[in-house]
């Protein structure tokens, strides 16, 4: 059933254990203290305060490690246990910090997650594992407002699932195997070169500069990818070793101003590659360029950010009013004319935008 907890318990004459099979709440404001053994098999959740157990059965001194029930601490609630010393999270248990001040004390250096960890609502990740590696074996979520931040000082051996339902995660160390799964508002940053063995995204991932390889990666219909270009070379993308579905929007932010129609010619940015690419972005939200706009070309194997040059204007149709902007800039041999990238405006350059401007789009 339900049982809410209000003051402090004690362990009374003779042997006596108290099983949680249900729920129970702590909600009072006051700090309590439970030293009747305590074993929790359902629910234990806290919305205020401090509770102390001086007997929890769940803890297990010889592996250091906190199994079995779920743990869900809100509203600065916190928990102690005497004399423990937690680095792991047990398969089967289930541990969510809710909030800025919500904590379970013994577990500041928790090092091994076989469980279920979620950090909600700004709960920042705080934890200083052992030998700063983080291992995730279970399933690791970043749910509600707010977002976290994993020190680039913490190495995040991925083996489970890092799932993103709100807010935003930022992985500042490595990240190996495992999956990574988005969904809702859900925003996903990594800190650098990631490596997963499955990628979905529902929700919204931000690469910025980084590479970030999957077994597979599929991106559903409502879902964002964000790529930033600094120069011709370095731009965020996704490698997929296997299987890559597309759909969606692709999101392109320019770095220090970089403009590829400034003389750069042929600009071509493989964002995506795969062995074989189903379907492609449905919709593309990048920054005007001085001279004809960004667009994307699906290839087998991969999707190209380039320019199209035919849509001189950049207003999004191909008309006469494109052929008066080019031989405008042509004219006065600007080098946004310089379309083929050679350093010099001249008739090739006209030969290379009436291609594009005759078949429609890019090539």
């Amino acid at each position: 059933g339900v049982l809410n907890l209000n003051t402090s318990m004690s362990n009374g004459a003779g042997v006596n254990l108290l099983v949680n099979y249900g729920q129970v709440n702590k909600a009072v404001s006051s700090a309590i203290t439970v030293t009747q053994p305590f074993n929790n098999l359902g629910v234990f959740n806290a919305t205020a305060s401090g509770v102390t157990f001086t007997n929890l059965q769940n803890y297990s001194a010889s592996t250091a490690s906190l199994n079995n029930g779920t743990w869900i601490l809100s509203g600065g609630a916190t928990i102690s246990v005497s004399s423990a010393f937690i680095t792991t999270l047990g398969v089967g248990t289930s541990l969510t910090l809710d909030g800025a001040g919500s904590a379970f004390n013994p577990a500041a250096s928790l090092s091994i997650n076989r469980g279920t960890l979620t950090l909600a609502n700004g709960r920042a990740f705080t934890f200083t594992p052992a030998g700063s590696v983080f291992h995730n074996y279970g399933t690791f979520i970043k749910s509600g407002a707010g977002s976290i931040t994993v020190p680039a000082t913490v190495l995040f051996n991925n083996v489970g699932e890092i799932r993103v339902s709100g807010g935003s995660l930022a992985i500042g160390g490595q990240v190996s195997a495992g999956s990574l799964t988005t969904s809702g508002d859900g925003v996903y940053v990594p800190g650098q070169n990631h490596s997963f063995a499955s990628v979905t995204n529902s929700g919204s991932i931000n690469l910025g500069l980084t590479l970030l390889t999957a077994g597979s990666y599929t991106q559903t219909s409502g879902a964002t990818l964000g790529s930033s270009v600094a120069d011709a070379l370095s731009f965020g993308s996704v490698r997929a070793t296997g299987s890559c579905t597309l759909d969606g929007t692709l999101t392109v932010t320019a770095l220090n101003g970089f403009d590829p129609s400034n003389g750069n010619g042929d600009f071509a940015a493989s964002l995506v590659t795969a062995p074989r690419r189903v379907g492609t972005f449905s919709s593309l939200d990048a920054p005007a360029l001085g001279f004809g706009a960004y667009a994307v070309v699906a290839r087998v194997d991969r999707v190209i950010l380039t320019i199209y040059y035919a849509d001189a204007n950049g207003d999004g149709g191909v008309d006469g009013a494109d052929i008066a902007h080019f031989f405008r800039f042509w004219e006065s041999g600007s080098i946004f004319a310089d379309v083929n990238g050679d350093g010099g405006v001249d008739g090739d350059d006209i030969a290379v935008f009436f291609r594009q401007w005759e078949q429609g789009g890019p090539g």
